[in-house]
């Protein structure tokens, strides 16, 4: 089978092997072919072999079907398949193809929307999952909202949207409870200070000393402020003096 077109379904029962070849003008980056059969449902990329159950192919990448549905299959070819992702799940497929995240983010994103005590507003959830910034706050929260699913509550993830509000509204009986979902990381504490630290190193690293420095950091000072570039410069001109 010649593909004239290198993104193309393919929808048949293959009872023998099956082969397909790419006009050699076509990029690397769109050497991509879905294939549906009574096996499953796959996407190929060519150049390396594989088989499965009799049936030849190309190394397989996960095939996302409820990820596409969500986020769009132009979004998750060049953001989770693509060759130069931005965002983290593309960043942990090209460094992993059988990494366990973007695995994860597709069976959450199944079961949100295939849950029928799960009610969501599909844009605002495709919305924050392409975000780098909230995405993994928002499979904490579609984490929150299959538990409480699964022990009978009737879910609804952003209740109160597009205004500002709680993460989930989970009913019980005819009584709602409102629910925010938080993850767990560093304090802002624990943030300062690594964030200073980073800070004087990354300019005393710069500087050519035999000398050992040991610092002791006041919560008083804070990342790209005055008084933390002053105290940095205090000890650059230690060091020269030395």
């Amino acid at each position: 089978m010649r593909c004239a077109n290198p993104v193309r379904s393919y929808n048949a029962f293959f009872r023998q092997n099956l082969t397909i070849q790419v006009p050699p003008e076509v990029p690397p980056e769109n050497q991509r072919v879905r294939i549906s059969s009574y096996h499953g449902s796959y996407t190929l990329v060519f150049g390396r072999h594989v088989s499965d159950r009799g049936i030849t192919l190309s190394a397989t990448t996960p095939d996302l079907t409820y990820l596409r549905q969500l986020l769009g299959d132009a979004w998750v070819e060049v953001e989770v398949l693509g060759r130069n992702p931005s965002h983290w799940l593309g960043l942990w497929q090209k460094k992993n193809s059988n990494n366990i995240w973007v695995k994860y983010a597709e069976g959450l994103t199944r079961a949100i929307l295939t849950n029928k005590n799960i009610s969501v507003d599909s844009e605002g959830l495709a919305k924050k999952l392409r975000s780098p910034t909230d995405c993994v706050s928002t499979l904490a929260e579609m984490e929150s909202a299959i538990f409480l699913a699964d022990k009978g509550f009737t879910v609804t993830l952003e209740p109160t949207a597009p205004l500002k509000g709680p993460d989930l509204r989970a009913d019980w009986d005819r009584g709602p409870y409102f629910v925010e979902v938080r993850t767990v990381g560093f304090s802002e504490d624990e943030d300062r200070r690594d964030s200073v630290t980073n800070e004087i190193f990354a300019t005393l690293n710069t500087t050519p000393s035999r000398y050992r420095v040991t610092l002791t950091v006041g919560v008083d000072y804070e990342p790209g402020s005055d008084k933390l570039r002053h105290a940095i410069a205090a000890v650059l001109t230690s060091l020269n003096a030395l």
